[in-house]
């Protein structure tokens, strides 16, 4: 009998390990998400905060009442965004405060199904509005404004739904690389051997 071959048996012995221990983490990882995605309903129906400094844990997801400064000099992006009538276009935010040593919380101004919008700033006062956790902009916290900053019309308000939880699907693919490669290297060894 031959040997085996030793660099796609070390490759093999290693990466087979690493893509099942991939896949043991995606599992630990979509139990945590399941976990979370009920703690965020769930939160999602308690009674609304008022924000008058920084915010509070366990905010992601509630109604709240915060006193909004947004300067006019402050810049205003837009991002894909959707109405509250489900329309696609784009949403505006801009960085606001709520006064000094406190949380900036970037305002969701409003929806427009086209760029270039000028706004009516500043904006001083209290907004209402649901507060969640913000993934890629200037601030913490986005709160998305129940009115809209004239002359935009209400963005959707952001829902469980809209978070995926894809993680058991990652976990199925890491397990079957991990079989894919055991059988190719099988059959590269049993065609070796003959």
């Amino acid at each position: 009998m031959r040997k085996l071959p030793l660099i796609p048996t070390l490759m093999v012995l290693v990466m087979v390990p690493v893509m099942i221990g991939l896949g043991l983490w995606q599992v630990h990882r979509a139990n945590w998400k399941a976990d979370m995605l009920t703690d965020l309903e769930a939160t999602r129906d308690a009674p609304p905060i008022r924000i008058t400094g920084h915010v509070p844990d366990g905010a992601n997801f509630r109604r709240a009442f915060a006193t909004l400064r947004c300067l006019p000099s402050t810049p205003v992006s837009t991002r894909a965004g959707q109405s509250s009538a489900g329309q696609i276009g784009y949403s505006y935010f801009i960085v606001c405060d709520s006064g000094r040593d406190v949380d900036v919380i970037e305002l969701n101004a409003g929806w427009s199904p086209r760029p270039g919008a000028t706004l009516d700033l500043p904006i001083s006062g209290e907004v209402t509005g649901r507060l969640f956790k913000n993934d890629r902009g200037r601030a913490a916290y986005v709160l998305v404004a129940d009115k809209a900053i004239p002359p935009l019309e209400p963005s959707a308000s952001p829902t469980i739904g809209t978070i995926p939880n894809n993680h058991m699907g990652y976990a199925v693919q890491w397990f079957a690389f991990a079989a894919t490669l055991l059988v190719i290297y099988g059959l590269f060894v049993f065609r070796r051997s003959k």
